[in-house]
């Protein structure tokens, strides 16, 4: 950003200073030829650019504030009469001004005023344009922050569950205790290290997804009414990662589905034309949960939020509750 800014800044000036020295050099081919205009142009560019940049880098930065307005005057002041002093008594005046008169004088001071009431509107701009990069790299770090804090909340309570799983199903020496420690190895490496990116392939989000449905239904081997169906993806399509599992997690929470034999769900992640990506989610709602749903949760609230900060004005979210399921369709234009 800095040298960004660096590069902005210098070119800037150098346009604005080449075109004041093609009016000074246009106003000396009045009175001379171009081979003698130009480097009595360069001469007189010289001296204004001299006096801007004390004004710009020493008077507003040191004397330009309250309480010493009356000292920066006086300071440019002086430098004004060092100035006229300098065409007056070295011999200059008459190179540049042919006659040194008081109107002559007096019209190179005003078009040195003009130039310096210029760096004065450029000291401006540079604050304002610096503090508003400034802010839009705070806004953009804090939503980074934001970002981070919403993917590490993806259901604390699910690992622990897990764990407790794993350690019951060990106690009795099940088969599937070795599967299920692998099947959250597989989850928790994507968390780390997919999680953490700002963009991942969506068969990988899928595939993590479809590892966390097969580890819970090593919970439970009563009931297999869960489907999972995908359709249009390929390796190009980006995802930001870690926003559909609230969804497909909150379907396991309202189904009661360990507790439920005849709790259901069903996952849809299909691409359409466009790269416009459908995710539907269905699941049975449980009676006890009926009268919880509607507040959705930190789950949906959470990608909610990922939403509207990955896919500002690309998204569309709804959420629907029946008298026995509930149901989200989501659609994503994703970038390739």
């Amino acid at each position: 950003m800095k040298n960004s800014l660096q590069h902005i800044r210098w070119l800037d000036q150098a346009l604005f200073w080449l075109f004041v020295y093609l009016f000074i050099l246009n106003d000396y081919f009045h009175d001379s030829s171009l081979a003698e205009s130009w480097h009595w142009a360069l001469l007189e560019l010289t001296l204004h650019a001299a006096i801007v940049y004390i004004h710009y880098f020493i008077l507003i930065p040191k004397l330009w504030q309250p309480k010493r307005y009356v000292g920066y005057g006086l300071s440019l002041a002086g430098v004004f009469v060092v100035f006229v002093s300098l065409l007056v008594y070295s011999g200059l005046g008459e190179l540049l001004l042919i006659e040194v008169s008081v109107n002559n004088l007096t019209m190179m001071l005003l078009t040195t005023l003009l130039l310096v009431g210029f760096s004065c509107l450029y000291w401006y701009y540079k604050q304002w344009f610096v503090k508003t990069n400034e802010a839009l790299l705070l806004k953009s770090r804090q939503l980074e922050t934001e970002l981070q804090l919403l993917k590490s909340q993806i259901s604390p309570h699910f690992l622990f569950n897990t764990l407790n799983n794993i350690y019951s199903l060990c106690q009795q020496k099940h088969d599937n205790a070795a599967l299920m420690v692998t099947r959250l190895a597989d989850i928790l490496r994507y968390l780390i290290y997919e999680g953490a990116q700002a963009s991942v392939p969506l068969h990988k989000e899928v595939a993590m997804i479809d590892n966390y449905i097969q580890l819970q239904l090593l919970k439970k081997s009563t009931s297999q009414n869960i489907d999972l169906y995908t359709e249009g993806m390929d390796s190009q399509h980006q995802i930001a990662p870690l926003i559909l599992i609230n969804f497909v997690e909150n379907s396991f929470k309202h189904s009661n589905f360990f507790n439920d034999a005849n709790a259901w769900i069903e996952v849809s992640i299909c691409v359409e034309a466009e790269n416009k990506l459908v995710v539907e989610v269905n699941n049975s709602l449980a009676r006890p949960a009926l009268n919880k749903t509607k507040t959705s949760g930190i789950g949906l609230t959470n990608s909610k939020r990922q939403l509207e900060l990955h896919y500002p004005q690309a998204h569309e979210l709804k959420i629907t509750q029946h008298n026995d399921s509930f149901q989200v369709n989501l659609y994503i234009q994703l970038d390739r």
